[in-house]
């Protein structure tokens, strides 16, 4: 979790996450302030980012929307040689400007275009912002401290970036996003480009689980739609849930203080929210509705300290006949362990009048043994390419060929901080008449540096233009993210970020990574193409300016 130093009354405040939005200073809807969560759409035209107003400047936090096809039509264009780009440019493989070479495609210098190789390699930033260059020059070696990057930062608002905002609760922890309902019981995984999604984020402040959807823009409103006051833009108490324990469901039961992660089930309808402070759990349905999601349960016999949260994909052998038998992986700041969690619908027979009463239970957990210590794991991730892949190359209703897809194991992630470590391990592929065994067994660590915080699997293009797999782990306090190669079993790039590197997405389709600088209030945009050599890995822009926080001004 990111850490500031605070006074005493802020620690008091941040660690209760009591905070009220009803008056304050409104949060700015055209600034990144404490990037907590960055997602994509399908397609990868809208970036989201969700802000937390971590050291209290604002009454509440802000989610935001970026046109991230506008963004990618503003970033340098590789080269290694003039062949590369178009009639009139030059490739800046030989030091144009006295700096180091970008190996970017640049204009050509005139009277009227400085040298500075920022300001013509992105010459349609140079167009609209007229004679004044200033922000696309290269930066100067302070700058650079806390923004790493050779150009000065992209102005969302100067270029038409930012699409819409919305104000959420104070003190968000998570994003997410998931495909919701059509209303006809189907749901689309995002085959739109932006459209007929839902975002999810757990807020500390008001201790419930926010949900906005995703319109695409052609409906005559905005494109976020959480009920928001078309002044204030604040999101409406109907999509903060959790906190209404009479309409929610039949327990009496509501959210939990400090709900910090999330994690959804494929097709988006069963939601479960970690609590950091607290042995709690907490189970959402009806995620994908219409109607929004709703909280059904909360399991108090976990551990205490638990964060990182991730859903585990069923075989389709048991889905196809098991649907909704969801299982969820989760980790501990204070505990070597990793609990096994279930989802049950608690259905009543056909045919008789009782209603559904939906739980989770811990099922099974695994002790840590790969690492000397191996308590504070921050971060989760699952991944099911293999045996996906192998599903994929099953024709309809092939239950041999099914069976045995079901038997490969699961790829397994967990950033673990006793010590800085990447804990590589997979799933036992045993399977008997209901369920698969889905608990890891880690037999690999790789040394990380200082901080390690959320790991995600992405892809990467190689060198031949091919999509290859990937785990990006960033460490919070090293300010550094790290990309291993699970073919090759070792790091092959350290990207060098700016301060307090948290949230990461990749967009695979355009060989990019977004990651949110937490203590600068940015995000980075890093370059994932092996064929550019000279780049991969390599921050080469960023979206906003570095601001940094008031405590260290």
């Amino acid at each position: 979790m990111p850490r500031i130093r605070r006074k005493p009354l802020l620690l008091c405040l941040l660690l209760s996450g009591c905070f009220s939005t009803d008056s304050g200073v409104e949060a700015p809807l055209e600034r990144i302030y404490f990037p907590v969560g960055v997602a994509l759409s399908d397609a990868g035209d809208r970036l989201f980012v969700a802000n937390s107003d971590f050291d209290l400047q604002f009454n509440s936090g802000t989610l935001q929307l970026y046109d991230a096809a506008a963004l990618r039509a503003l970033l340098p264009r590789y080269c290694d040689d003039d062949s590369a780009c178009n009639t009139g440019e030059t490739c800046d493989n030989r030091s144009l400007d006295g700096e180091a070479p970008t190996y970017w495609c640049v204009e050509p210098a005139s009277g009227a275009t400085p040298l500075d190789v920022c300001a013509r390699a992105m010459p349609s930033l140079s167009a609209r912002r007229g004679e004044n260059l200033l922000n696309l020059s290269t930066q100067s070696p302070s700058a650079l401290l806390n923004q790493p990057g050779r150009c000065g930062p992209i102005d969302a608002g100067q270029y038409d970036l930012r699409v819409d905002t919305v104000r959420i609760g104070a003190f968000v922890s998570d994003l997410i996003v998931v495909p919701r309902s059509d209303g006809t019981g189907t749901t689309d995984a995002g085959s739109q480009s932006s459209g007929d999604v839902r975002l999810l984020m757990p807020v500390r402040g008001d201790a419930t689980l926010h949900w906005v959807d995703v319109n695409d823009g052609a409906r005559g409103k905005g494109e976020l739609d959480c009920g928001q006051d078309p002044s204030s833009r604040v999101c409406d108490a109907n999509h903060r849930r959790g906190d209404d324990s009479a309409t929610e469901n039949s327990r009496g039961v509501e959210l939990p203080s400090e709900p910090f992660a999330v994690a959804a089930s494929s097709d988006g309808d069963r939601i479960l929210v970690t609590h950091q402070a607290s042995g709690q759990l907490s189970l959402f349905t009806g995620g994908a509705s219409p109607s929004g999601p709703r909280l059904q349960y909360v399991l108090s016999d976990l551990p205490a300290g638990a964060v990182a949260i991730a859903a585990v994909p069923e075989p389709e052998l048991t889905s196809a006949g098991n649907s909704g038998n969801d299982s969820f992986l989760v980790s501990y700041r204070n505990l070597s362990t990793i609990s096994l969690v279930r989802f049950f619908d608690d259905a009543p027979p056909a045919g008789s009048a009782g209603e559904n009463r939906p739980y989770v239970s811990r099922t099974a957990q695994i002790t840590i043994r790969a690492n000397a210590r191996g308590t504070d794991s921050r971060g989760l991730a699952v991944d099911p390419s293999d045996r996906q892949g192998c599903e994929a190359s099953c024709t309809a209703g092939d239950i041999p060929c099914l069976t045995e897809c079901a038997a490969i194991p699961l790829d397994i992630y967990a950033s673990n901080r006793n010590p800085d470590t990447l804990l590589i391990g997979e799933t036992r592929g045993s399977l008997n008449e209901a369920l698969t065994d889905d608990l890891p067994r880690f037999d690999q660590v790789q040394s990380l540096q200082a901080g390690p915080s959320k790991v995600v699997v992405g892809k990467i293009r190689n060198s031949d233009g091919e999509l290859e797999r990937r785990v990006f782990t960033s460490c919070y306090d090293a300010a550094s993210v790290h990309i291993y190669d699970p073919a090759q079993q070792r790091v092959e790039m350290v990207i060098r970020t700016g301060r307090g590197p948290h949230a990461i997405v990749i967009d695979e389709q355009h060989a990019l990574a977004y990651i949110a600088q937490f203590v600068d209030s940015y995000v980075s945009i890093v370059d994932l193409d092996q064929s550019h050599t000279h780049s991969y890995g390599k921050i080469i822009a960023n979206l906003g300016r570095a601001i940094p926080p008031r405590a260290s001004k």
